[in-house]
């Protein structure tokens, strides 16, 4: 027990709690996909929506929603977690968004890129 002239000196005592949030308070983390799932919506809405189960890279294991229409994601997958809401979903605040995989980014830049295509038809890159 500190006396009073401790307490004077030091002033109050707080203990630190972790951060609650999945990401630990990042806006991106990296995780792997554990289980693809189905989930319904909330009450008036009524889909099937497309979710995985993902290990993120701060050791936590959350439920994530996959936007867009269709997937390919599979187990053992590496995925970018990044934080979002889907309204009608009882998830995590967080979204998948990004395979990462250096083809299909290289894929992905020379088909919808015209400036990448230019480039590399040129002979610049």
């Amino acid at each position: 027990m500190a006396s009073l002239a401790q307490m004077h000196r030091s002033g109050p005592h707080f203990k630190t709690r972790p951060p609650r949030q999945p990401l630990g308070g990042k806006p991106f983390a990296k995780g792997v996909v554990l289980k693809t799932l189905i989930k319904k919506p909330k009450k008036p809405n009524s889909a099937n929506r497309k979710c995985v189960l993902v290990r993120l890279s701060t050791g936590k294991e959350m439920v994530a929603y996959v936007p867009g229409i269709g997937h390919n994601l599979q187990e053992h997958n590496i995925v970018l977690c990044r934080v979002g809401r889907s309204q009608d979903l009882p998830v995590h605040p967080t979204e998948i968004r990004t395979l990462i995989s250096l083809s299909s980014a290289v894929e992905q830049l020379n088909t919808t890129n015209v400036l990448a295509n230019y480039t590399t038809e040129a002979g610049y890159m």
